[in-house]
């Protein structure tokens, strides 16, 4: 691991007082900070203390991990008390204190106040930061005001952003790699975005979707992808494959670069994800942030947090938020009029919010979609009075009737019966955060259950009339109002997908499209959880634009192939099917 020697330069400066590592988990971080404390009890001792985030961690720590350290160290071996007698008699040292003839190392756990607050300390370490129970931080701290050569070391992968241990990285230098590339030299940092693959028959990066056989059906062949996964070089786009020779020169030929040079001397702080050490493999990131962005397009954001907290070690911040100030959707915005045409596009969507209150009216909305499946243009958006005048604006506006989908919560015997008249699409939003399906799996060709966004019913068109269960159904198409509102903010957030606004679009348009906001709740079990609220009534064009998501992911126009492990459109029996 050559990327800790900065690190371990830094600690013996007597001109810093605060070093905040913040990292993946199980990237050489405990142990690095382990070794820093076996450095000063042999060259410069003073009383230290290592604060765990409970008592019971801190013993089996001490039990597994740092006692067996310091036996195996000659140097420090040496200085144990317990040696005197010329055995390794661990038995007689106390797990909260290791006697050493230099110094004593204290061992105890954030829930402990007592022995937080009991003695002076010179080098304090603490391990895990982001677990400390509220207040145990501060508390710990103080101990260290004795000593004019002081040093505190704080440790850990981070939770939320602006907590304890994110701030206190913020407050350093905030050091982070940027590595040579081998062949242009450019510096550059490692990030997940240069984590591509090598198409076969191109040589050249592409998706990860994009490698023939890495998935078929929405399901991912690891093996096939893992062959073909690459970082590469943001300046000249060389490829590198993950191989010991290439993974040691990342992690050895460059230089941490402070991206906070204005910090106080006394604060440094270093950053490092599981990209740069070699024991990790690149083909594990791949899997888990696949798996993961899978996870948040059901609904299911904890998969996410664990990946940019324990893999990516950066803080983790809610990035589907309101949009106050319209600013991110600004930049969304194309170089494009409404109703202008488009030569890329390969497919229109319309879809339509029926209205009861102020009388009867459809708010529509239409999207196309680009060839690419990543790409889609707000074409037009507006008020009709009723059904006759939204198929008049579908044929107006170039969209197929399958394509044309309208919501049937509300008047839903009159949207029936237009769907059946004019061979529309029903839909209904529901606040499941998935749905079940059994489809074939393409490898094996047996049946298996998958999670999707939507689900296919039926309903009776006749309902409410005197031929109702007297003639054939039709399809009523439902989908989950939290996983597609997640899908569609991550569009227009800019994280997923190219989702454009015309350059003309008006205010109100802007205004309903962000009048629902994601709250976050914590349960009484500390578990996060999130939840779209309407903060504005008319939310009319953001519920057309849900819909068009919805019905592009079901036809898989828009969107990556491995969001729907479903059949291909028209598998269900209807070969002229649409959404």
């Amino acid at each position: 691991s050559p990327f800790v020697k900065k690190l371990m330069e830094k600690f013996p400066d007597n001109g810093i007082k605060n070093l905040t590592v913040m990292t993946a988990a199980q990237s050489s971080k405990t142990l690095s900070v382990m070794i820093l404390l076996m450095w000063a009890a042999d060259n410069d001792p003073g009383p230290a203390m290592w604060v765990q985030a409970a008592k019971d961690e801190a013993d089996t720590f001490v039990r597994t991990r740092l006692l067996p350290m310091f036996e195996d160290c000659e140097p420090v071996a040496r200085l144990l008390l317990s040696h005197e007698k010329r055995e390794k008699a661990r038995h007689e040292v106390k797990l909260s204190e290791i006697g050493l003839k230099t110094m004593s190392v204290f061992v105890t756990g954030s829930n402990s106040p007592s022995k937080l607050k009991s003695k002076p300390i010179r080098w304090l370490f603490l391990d895990e930061v982001a677990e400390y129970p509220p207040g145990a931080l501060d508390s710990v701290t103080k101990r260290v005001r004795s000593f004019w050569n002081s040093r505190r070391v704080m440790i850990s992968t981070p939770k939320k952003a602006k907590d304890a241990m994110h701030i206190a990285f913020l407050e350093g230098c905030q050091d982070e790699w940027h590595f040579a590339c081998p062949k242009c030299g450019e510096l550059q940092p490692l990030v997940i975005a240069q984590l591509k693959a090598e198409h076969p028959d191109t040589s050249r990066a592409c998706r990860w979707d994009e490698v023939p056989g890495a998935v078929t059906g929405g399901v991912w062949d690891f093996d096939t992808l893992a062959k073909a996964i690459r970082y590469e070089c943001r300046a000249c786009g060389h490829l590198m494959p993950d191989e010991p020779k290439v993974r040691q020169h990342i992690a050895t030929v460059g230089d941490w670069i402070a991206q906070n040079p204005k910090a106080p001397r006394k604060n440094y702080s270093i950053h490092w994800s599981a990209l740069l050490p070699p024991i990790v493999k690149w083909r594990e990131i791949v899997e888990e942030k696949i798996i993961a962005d899978r996870a948040v397009r059901l609904g299911d954001v904890e998969p996410l947090m664990e990946f940019i907290n324990q893999t990516l070690g950066e803080p983790w911040e809610d990035r589907l938020k309101e949009f106050d100030d319209f600013s991110v959707l600004e930049e969304r915005k194309g170089a494009f009029k409404l109703r202008a045409e488009w030569p890329e596009q390969t497919r229109r969507f319309l879809s339509g919010d029926v209205q009861g209150a102020g009388g009867f009216h459809i708010r529509y909305v239409c999207r196309a979609v680009g060839a690419d499946n990543q790409e889609s243009r707000l074409v037009d958006y507006g008020t009709v009075a009723n059904f006759e005048e939204f198929e008049a604006k579908r044929m107006a506006l170039g969209v197929e009737a399958k394509d044309t989908v309208i919501d049937s919560a509300h008047e839903s015997a009159k949207v029936y019966k237009a769907c059946l008249k004019y061979k529309w699409k029903a839909f209904r939003g529901d606040d499941v955060p998935f749905f079940n399906a059994v489809v074939e799996d393409p490898k094996t060709r047996e049946k298996v259950t998958v999670r999707r966004v939507w689900a296919l019913s039926h309903a009776d068109p006749a309902i409410g009339t005197p031929m109702q269960g007297k003639v054939r159904p039709i399809k009523l198409y439902r989908w989950s109002n939290p996983a597609v509102k997640d899908i569609l903010a991550l569009a227009m957030t800019g994280a997923e997908q190219r989702w454009q606004i015309a350059e003309d679009a008006t205010s109100e348009y802007y205004r309903q499209i962000t009048a629902e906001k994601r709250v976050e709740e914590i349960d009484a079990k500390g578990r996060i959880s999130y939840v779209w609220k309407r903060m504005r009534r008319d939310n009319h064009y953001f519920d057309c634009e849900c819909m068009i998501m919805a019905a592009a992911l079901i036809t898989r126009s828009l969107g990556r192939v491995e969001d729907d492990a479903a059949p291909p459109p028209g598998a269900d029996g209807d070969e002229n099917e649409g959404a």
